[in-house]
């Protein structure tokens, strides 16, 4: 799991983040919500993706519509998967 942190200072957002592989397919919508002001966390669950480079998408529009503006944000993101390795133990 990853996390993805917010924070909204005031009024209410209609927030959505997205996650896009590097061909900008969207593989994941994390977040699509109305919220009030505050600090927001979400798990984004990407075990079935493989290890690679992504973009995060953070929308964040104020409501009622044209209010206090919007804010969208793109970032990079790589995720690195481990391998498990078990080693058996011989005594």
């Amino acid at each position: 799991m990853r996390h993805l942190n917010m924070i909204f200072p005031e009024g209410i957002v209609l927030l959505t983040a997205r996650v896009f592989d590097m061909l900008g397919r969207e593989v994941s919508v994390v977040i699509s919500e109305e919220l009030p002001a505050g600090n927001y966390s979400r798990q984004w669950n990407a075990v079935i993706l493989p290890s690679g480079v992504y973009f995060y998408r953070l929308e964040a529009n104020a409501l009622p519509s044209g209010e206090a503006g919007s804010f969208i944000s793109t970032k990079k993101l790589i995720l690195i998967k481990q391998l498990a390795v078990i080693k058996d133990a011989f005594v």
